[in-house]
Protein backbone atom coordinates (compact mmCIF):
# COMPACT_ATOMS: atom_id res chain seq x y z
CA UNK A 1 0.00 0.00 0.00
CA UNK A 2 1.47 3.36 -1.06
CA UNK A 3 1.43 6.61 0.88
CA UNK A 4 -1.55 8.14 -0.93
CA UNK A 5 -3.71 5.12 -0.15
CA UNK A 6 -2.70 5.28 3.51
CA UNK A 7 -3.58 8.98 3.64
CA UNK A 8 -6.92 8.24 1.99
CA UNK A 9 -7.75 5.53 4.48
CA UNK A 10 -6.76 7.76 7.40
CA UNK A 11 -8.92 10.58 6.04
CA UNK A 12 -11.85 8.21 5.63
CA UNK A 13 -11.42 6.92 9.19
CA UNK A 14 -11.27 10.48 10.54
CA UNK A 15 -14.45 11.38 8.64
CA UNK A 16 -16.16 8.32 10.10
CA UNK A 17 -15.20 9.38 13.64
CA UNK A 18 -16.40 12.94 13.03
CA UNK A 19 -19.70 11.63 11.68
CA UNK A 20 -20.23 9.42 14.73
CA UNK A 21 -19.36 12.30 17.05
CA UNK A 22 -21.87 14.46 15.26
CA UNK A 23 -24.44 11.72 15.70
CA UNK A 24 -23.68 11.52 19.46
CA UNK A 25 -23.83 15.30 19.81
CA UNK A 26 -27.09 15.42 17.91
CA UNK A 27 -28.42 12.52 20.00
CA UNK A 28 -27.28 14.23 23.18
CA UNK A 29 -28.92 17.47 22.13
CA UNK A 30 -32.08 15.56 21.40
CA UNK A 31 -31.91 13.96 24.84
CA UNK A 32 -31.44 17.34 26.50
CA UNK A 33 -34.35 18.79 24.57
CA UNK A 34 -36.48 15.82 25.55
CA UNK A 35 -35.53 16.30 29.23
CA UNK A 36 -36.48 19.98 29.20
CA UNK A 37 -39.69 19.15 27.38
CA UNK A 38 -40.54 16.58 30.06
CA UNK A 39 -39.70 19.05 32.84
CA UNK A 40 -42.05 21.64 31.32
CA UNK A 41 -44.83 19.10 31.11
CA UNK A 42 -44.24 17.61 34.64
CA UNK A 43 -43.13 20.62 36.67
CA UNK A 44 -44.75 19.46 39.96
CA UNK A 45 -43.27 15.99 39.73
CA UNK A 46 -39.84 17.38 38.84
CA UNK A 47 -39.74 19.82 41.73
CA UNK A 48 -41.05 17.13 44.12
CA UNK A 49 -38.26 14.78 43.09
CA UNK A 50 -35.74 17.60 43.33
CA UNK A 51 -36.98 18.47 46.87
CA UNK A 52 -36.83 14.84 47.98
CA UNK A 53 -33.32 14.57 46.58
CA UNK A 54 -32.29 17.76 48.34
CA UNK A 55 -33.71 16.47 51.64
CA UNK A 56 -31.91 13.17 51.18
CA UNK A 57 -28.64 14.93 50.48
CA UNK A 58 -29.16 17.19 53.52
CA UNK A 59 -30.00 14.19 55.72
CA UNK A 60 -26.98 12.28 54.49
CA UNK A 61 -24.78 15.31 55.02
CA UNK A 62 -26.14 15.79 58.55
CA UNK A 63 -25.69 12.14 59.48
CA UNK A 64 -22.18 12.15 58.10
CA UNK A 65 -21.33 15.30 60.02
CA UNK A 66 -22.96 13.94 63.19
CA UNK A 67 -21.03 10.67 62.91
CA UNK A 68 -17.81 12.58 62.39
CA UNK A 69 -18.60 14.79 65.39
CA UNK A 70 -19.36 11.73 67.51
CA UNK A 71 -16.09 10.15 66.48
CA UNK A 72 -14.21 13.34 67.28
CA UNK A 73 -15.97 13.58 70.66
CA UNK A 74 -15.26 9.93 71.42
CA UNK A 75 -11.64 10.36 70.40
CA UNK A 76 -11.30 13.41 72.68
CA UNK A 77 -12.95 11.52 75.55
CA UNK A 78 -10.68 8.50 75.08
CA UNK A 79 -7.59 10.71 74.98
CA UNK A 80 -8.72 12.62 78.07
CA UNK A 81 -9.31 9.42 80.04
CA UNK A 82 -6.17 7.72 78.65
CA UNK A 83 -8.24 4.74 77.63
CA UNK A 84 -6.23 1.63 76.83
CA UNK A 85 -5.41 0.64 73.26
CA UNK A 86 -4.86 -3.08 73.90
CA UNK A 87 -6.13 -5.29 76.71
CA UNK A 88 -4.17 -8.45 77.50
CA UNK A 89 -5.71 -11.20 79.62
CA UNK A 90 -4.93 -14.80 80.46
CA UNK A 91 -6.77 -17.71 82.06
CA UNK A 92 -3.78 -18.21 84.38
CA UNK A 93 -3.51 -14.52 85.24
CA UNK A 94 -0.59 -12.18 84.60
CA UNK A 95 2.34 -11.16 86.77
CA UNK A 96 5.12 -8.55 86.87
CA UNK A 97 7.23 -10.59 84.45
CA UNK A 98 4.49 -10.23 81.82
CA UNK A 99 4.31 -6.48 82.44
CA UNK A 100 8.08 -6.12 82.01
CA UNK A 101 7.95 -8.13 78.77
CA UNK A 102 5.14 -5.98 77.34
CA UNK A 103 6.82 -2.77 78.45
CA UNK A 104 9.98 -3.77 76.59
CA UNK A 105 8.23 -3.29 73.22
CA UNK A 106 9.21 -0.05 71.51
CA UNK A 107 5.64 0.55 70.33
CA UNK A 108 4.24 0.48 73.88
CA UNK A 109 4.28 3.78 75.76
CA UNK A 110 2.58 2.69 79.01
CA UNK A 111 1.69 -0.60 80.70
CA UNK A 112 -0.46 -1.12 83.78
CA UNK A 113 -1.73 -4.24 85.45
CA UNK A 114 -5.23 -4.20 86.80
CA UNK A 115 -7.63 -6.27 88.83
CA UNK A 116 -11.28 -6.77 87.95
CA UNK A 117 -14.05 -8.99 89.24
CA UNK A 118 -17.79 -9.35 88.76
CA UNK A 119 -19.69 -9.42 92.06
CA UNK A 120 -23.23 -8.62 93.19
CA UNK A 121 -24.86 -5.91 95.27
CA UNK A 122 -28.33 -5.73 96.76
CA UNK A 123 -30.54 -3.14 95.07
CA UNK A 124 -34.08 -3.11 96.47
CA UNK A 125 -33.75 -6.76 97.46
CA UNK A 126 -32.42 -7.85 94.06
CA UNK A 127 -28.86 -9.03 93.42
CA UNK A 128 -27.50 -6.85 90.62
CA UNK A 129 -24.18 -7.58 88.92
CA UNK A 130 -21.34 -5.10 89.18
CA UNK A 131 -17.80 -5.06 87.81
CA UNK A 132 -15.08 -3.78 90.12
CA UNK A 133 -11.96 -2.26 88.56
CA UNK A 134 -8.82 -0.95 90.20
CA UNK A 135 -7.76 2.63 89.58
CA UNK A 136 -4.68 3.11 87.42
CA UNK A 137 -2.01 5.79 87.47
CA UNK A 138 -1.76 6.47 83.74
CA UNK A 139 -4.44 4.43 81.95
CA UNK A 140 -8.27 4.24 82.22
CA UNK A 141 -8.79 7.25 84.45
CA UNK A 142 -12.48 7.76 85.35
CA UNK A 143 -13.99 11.24 85.16
CA UNK A 144 -14.91 12.50 88.62
CA UNK A 145 -18.36 14.08 88.58
CA UNK A 146 -18.57 14.62 92.32
CA UNK A 147 -16.37 13.88 95.35
CA UNK A 148 -12.81 12.55 95.32
CA UNK A 149 -11.29 9.30 94.15
CA UNK A 150 -10.59 6.62 96.82
CA UNK A 151 -7.52 7.12 98.98
CA UNK A 152 -7.89 4.06 101.25
CA UNK A 153 -8.41 0.38 100.52
CA UNK A 154 -11.97 0.46 101.94
CA UNK A 155 -13.11 3.44 99.83
CA UNK A 156 -14.92 3.10 96.53
CA UNK A 157 -16.07 5.21 93.57
CA UNK A 158 -19.40 4.39 91.93
CA UNK A 159 -21.29 5.46 88.81
CA UNK A 160 -24.27 7.80 88.78
CA UNK A 161 -26.66 5.00 87.83
CA UNK A 162 -25.93 3.13 91.10
CA UNK A 163 -26.60 6.22 93.19
CA UNK A 164 -29.83 6.89 91.32
CA UNK A 165 -31.09 3.31 91.67
CA UNK A 166 -30.23 2.93 95.36
CA UNK A 167 -30.72 6.48 96.63
CA UNK A 168 -27.27 6.42 98.21
CA UNK A 169 -25.03 9.46 98.44
CA UNK A 170 -21.34 10.15 98.82
CA UNK A 171 -20.33 9.18 102.34
CA UNK A 172 -22.68 6.21 102.54
CA UNK A 173 -21.40 2.64 102.73
CA UNK A 174 -22.02 -0.50 100.72
CA UNK A 175 -21.20 -4.19 100.95
CA UNK A 176 -21.25 -6.97 98.41
CA UNK A 177 -23.92 -9.63 98.42
CA UNK A 178 -23.43 -12.63 100.73
CA UNK A 179 -23.18 -15.02 97.78
CA UNK A 180 -19.91 -13.57 96.59
CA UNK A 181 -16.58 -13.12 98.20
CA UNK A 182 -16.78 -15.22 101.37
CA UNK A 183 -17.37 -18.49 99.48
CA UNK A 184 -15.54 -17.57 96.27
CA UNK A 185 -12.17 -19.32 96.05
CA UNK A 186 -11.18 -16.97 93.20
CA UNK A 187 -12.14 -13.82 95.08
CA UNK A 188 -10.04 -10.79 94.14
CA UNK A 189 -11.28 -8.05 96.45
CA UNK A 190 -11.70 -7.99 100.22
CA UNK A 191 -15.22 -8.45 101.53
CA UNK A 192 -15.36 -5.34 103.71
CA UNK A 193 -17.65 -2.38 104.13
CA UNK A 194 -16.73 0.26 101.53
CA UNK A 195 -17.31 3.99 101.87
CA UNK A 196 -18.50 5.83 98.74
CA UNK A 197 -16.16 8.78 98.07
CA UNK A 198 -16.93 9.75 94.47
CA UNK A 199 -19.44 9.68 91.64
CA UNK A 200 -17.57 8.98 88.41
CA UNK A 201 -18.08 8.43 84.71
CA UNK A 202 -16.96 4.97 83.63
CA UNK A 203 -14.29 5.29 80.90
CA UNK A 204 -15.07 1.75 79.69
CA UNK A 205 -18.77 2.52 79.06
CA UNK A 206 -19.22 5.03 76.25
CA UNK A 207 -22.84 3.96 75.71
CA UNK A 208 -24.32 5.51 78.83
CA UNK A 209 -27.66 3.92 79.75
CA UNK A 210 -28.80 7.08 81.52
CA UNK A 211 -29.41 9.01 78.27
CA UNK A 212 -31.99 8.82 75.52
CA UNK A 213 -29.76 6.49 73.53
CA UNK A 214 -28.74 3.19 75.11
CA UNK A 215 -26.89 0.44 73.33
CA UNK A 216 -25.78 -1.58 76.37
CA UNK A 217 -25.77 -5.30 75.76
CA UNK A 218 -28.20 -7.40 77.81
CA UNK A 219 -25.27 -9.44 79.15
CA UNK A 220 -23.29 -6.46 80.43
CA UNK A 221 -23.02 -5.74 84.14
CA UNK A 222 -25.42 -3.28 85.66
CA UNK A 223 -22.90 -1.09 87.48
CA UNK A 224 -19.18 -0.30 87.61
CA UNK A 225 -17.15 0.40 90.77
CA UNK A 226 -13.55 1.56 91.22
CA UNK A 227 -11.23 0.81 94.15
CA UNK A 228 -7.54 1.11 94.88
CA UNK A 229 -5.18 -1.76 94.00
CA UNK A 230 -4.61 -2.13 97.76
CA UNK A 231 -8.14 -3.56 98.02
CA UNK A 232 -7.09 -6.61 95.98
CA UNK A 233 -6.18 -9.75 97.91
CA UNK A 234 -3.90 -11.12 95.18
CA UNK A 235 -0.72 -10.13 93.37
CA UNK A 236 -1.77 -11.81 90.11
CA UNK A 237 -3.25 -9.33 87.64
CA UNK A 238 -6.48 -10.28 85.89
CA UNK A 239 -5.79 -7.85 83.02
CA UNK A 240 -2.92 -5.78 81.63
CA UNK A 241 -3.67 -2.57 79.71
CA UNK A 242 -1.37 -1.11 77.04
CA UNK A 243 -1.08 2.34 75.52
CA UNK A 244 0.54 2.50 72.10
CA UNK A 245 2.96 5.29 71.25
CA UNK A 246 1.43 7.68 68.73
CA UNK A 247 -2.08 6.19 69.00
CA UNK A 248 -3.43 9.35 70.65
CA UNK A 249 -2.54 11.29 67.50
CA UNK A 250 -4.78 9.05 65.38
CA UNK A 251 -8.56 9.03 65.23
CA UNK A 252 -10.16 6.11 67.03
CA UNK A 253 -12.14 3.82 64.72
CA UNK A 254 -9.99 4.96 61.80
CA UNK A 255 -8.23 2.49 59.54
CA UNK A 256 -4.86 3.91 60.52
CA UNK A 257 -5.58 3.40 64.23
CA UNK A 258 -6.88 -0.13 63.69
CA UNK A 259 -3.83 -0.96 61.59
CA UNK A 260 -1.48 0.35 64.31
CA UNK A 261 -3.26 -1.67 67.00
CA UNK A 262 -3.29 -4.80 64.86
CA UNK A 263 0.43 -4.45 64.11
CA UNK A 264 1.23 -4.31 67.84
CA UNK A 265 -1.11 -7.24 68.53
CA UNK A 266 0.61 -9.29 65.85
CA UNK A 267 4.01 -8.40 67.28
CA UNK A 268 2.92 -9.44 70.76
CA UNK A 269 1.56 -12.71 69.40
CA UNK A 270 4.67 -13.47 67.39
CA UNK A 271 7.36 -12.41 69.88
CA UNK A 272 5.94 -12.65 73.40
CA UNK A 273 2.81 -14.76 73.51
CA UNK A 274 4.21 -18.28 73.52
CA UNK A 275 7.20 -17.41 75.69
CA UNK A 276 5.17 -15.60 78.34
CA UNK A 277 2.48 -18.26 78.30
CA UNK A 278 5.10 -20.93 78.90
CA UNK A 279 6.75 -18.86 81.64
CA UNK A 280 3.41 -18.29 83.33
CA UNK A 281 2.54 -21.97 83.00
CA UNK A 282 5.87 -22.97 84.48
CA UNK A 283 5.37 -20.54 87.36
CA UNK A 284 1.84 -21.72 88.12
CA UNK A 285 2.84 -25.36 87.65
CA UNK A 286 5.87 -24.88 89.89
CA UNK A 287 3.81 -23.21 92.60
CA UNK A 288 1.15 -25.90 92.35
CA UNK A 289 3.81 -28.63 92.42
CA UNK A 290 5.45 -27.06 95.47
CA UNK A 291 2.06 -26.86 97.21
CA UNK A 292 1.40 -30.46 96.20
CA UNK A 293 4.76 -31.60 97.56
CA UNK A 294 4.19 -29.70 100.81
CA UNK A 295 0.72 -31.19 101.13
CA UNK A 296 2.09 -34.62 100.27
CA UNK A 297 4.77 -34.32 102.94
CA UNK A 298 2.17 -33.26 105.47
CA UNK A 299 -0.08 -36.15 104.49
CA UNK A 300 2.80 -38.63 104.63
CA UNK A 301 3.82 -37.26 108.03
CA UNK A 302 0.24 -37.59 109.24
CA UNK A 303 0.09 -41.12 107.83
CA UNK A 304 3.38 -41.97 109.60
CA UNK A 305 2.05 -40.52 112.85
CA UNK A 306 -1.18 -42.45 112.43
CA UNK A 307 0.76 -45.64 111.67
CA UNK A 308 2.89 -45.08 114.75
CA UNK A 309 -0.25 -44.59 116.81
CA UNK A 310 -1.64 -47.81 115.32
CA UNK A 311 1.59 -49.67 116.11
CA UNK A 312 1.62 -48.30 119.64
CA UNK A 313 -2.00 -49.23 120.08
CA UNK A 314 -1.38 -52.72 118.72
CA UNK A 315 1.54 -53.16 121.09
CA UNK A 316 -0.63 -52.00 123.97
CA UNK A 317 -3.29 -54.43 122.83
CA UNK A 318 -0.79 -57.30 122.71
CA UNK A 319 0.51 -56.37 126.15
CA UNK A 320 -2.99 -56.21 127.49
CA UNK A 321 -3.83 -59.52 125.87
CA UNK A 322 -0.74 -61.12 127.44
CA UNK A 323 -1.69 -59.66 130.81
CA UNK A 324 -5.21 -60.95 130.32
CA UNK A 325 -3.94 -64.43 129.51
CA UNK A 326 -1.61 -64.34 132.50
CA UNK A 327 -4.42 -63.19 134.74
CA UNK A 328 -6.70 -65.83 133.30
CA UNK A 329 -4.08 -68.56 134.02
CA UNK A 330 -3.52 -67.20 137.52
CA UNK A 331 -7.25 -67.07 138.04
CA UNK A 332 -7.57 -70.66 136.92
CA UNK A 333 -4.77 -71.68 139.33
CA UNK A 334 -6.43 -69.76 142.14
CA UNK A 335 -9.73 -71.37 141.21
CA UNK A 336 -8.19 -74.84 141.32
CA UNK A 337 -6.55 -74.05 144.67
CA UNK A 338 -9.83 -72.73 146.01
CA UNK A 339 -11.65 -75.83 144.84
CA UNK A 340 -8.96 -77.96 146.51
CA UNK A 341 -9.29 -75.99 149.72
CA UNK A 342 -13.05 -76.32 149.58
CA UNK A 343 -12.75 -80.05 149.07
CA UNK A 344 -10.32 -80.27 152.02
CA UNK A 345 -12.67 -78.24 154.14
CA UNK A 346 -15.57 -80.45 153.14
CA UNK A 347 -13.47 -83.50 154.04
CA UNK A 348 -12.63 -81.93 157.39
CA UNK A 349 -16.29 -81.18 157.96
CA UNK A 350 -17.23 -84.74 157.20
CA UNK A 351 -14.44 -85.96 159.50
CA UNK A 352 -15.72 -83.60 162.20
CA UNK A 353 -19.22 -84.98 161.74
CA UNK A 354 -17.80 -88.49 162.18
CA UNK A 355 -15.89 -87.44 165.32
CA UNK A 356 -19.01 -85.76 166.60
CA UNK A 357 -21.01 -88.92 166.09
CA UNK A 358 -18.37 -91.00 167.91
CA UNK A 359 -18.26 -88.47 170.75
CA UNK A 360 -22.04 -88.55 170.92
CA UNK A 361 -22.00 -92.31 171.11
CA UNK A 362 -19.35 -92.12 173.85
CA UNK A 363 -21.40 -89.52 175.65
CA UNK A 364 -24.50 -91.68 175.41
CA UNK A 365 -22.49 -94.63 176.79
CA UNK A 366 -21.14 -92.47 179.62
CA UNK A 367 -24.64 -91.29 180.40
CA UNK A 368 -25.80 -94.84 180.46
CA UNK A 369 -22.96 -95.74 182.80
CA UNK A 370 -23.83 -92.78 185.02
CA UNK A 371 -27.41 -93.86 185.03
CA UNK A 372 -26.36 -97.41 185.89
CA UNK A 373 -24.03 -96.06 188.61
CA UNK A 374 -26.84 -93.99 190.07
CA UNK A 375 -29.03 -97.05 190.14
CA UNK A 376 -26.31 -99.06 191.81
CA UNK A 377 -25.74 -96.17 194.23
CA UNK A 378 -29.41 -96.14 195.12
CA UNK A 379 -29.46 -99.84 195.65
CA UNK A 380 -26.34 -99.62 197.79
CA UNK A 381 -27.92 -96.87 199.84
CA UNK A 382 -30.96 -99.05 200.41
CA UNK A 383 -28.77 -101.92 201.43
CA UNK A 384 -26.81 -99.63 203.74
CA UNK A 385 -29.93 -98.41 205.38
Amino acid sequence: MNGSEQQGNALAFACLIVCRMDEKIMGRNALIKDIFRTIKKEKKRFFSIMLITALGVAMMTGLTAACNDLRVSADAFYDEQYLFDIEVSSTLGLDDDDIEALASLDEVSAVEGGYSKTVYVDVDGVHESVTIYTLGDEINLPTVLEGTLPQEYDEIAVTESYLNDTGKQIGDTLTFAETDLEEDEDAVFADVEYTITAKVLDPFDVNNREGSVSFRASTSDEYTFFVLPAAADTDIYTTVYLSIAGADELMYYSDEYNQLVNDVKNKISSTLKEKQQQNRYDTVYGEALAEYNDALEEVLAEIADAQQEIDDGWEEYQNGLDQLNEGKAELEEQEESAYSQIEDALAQIESGYDSLETAKEQLDASAQELENGATQLAEAKEELE
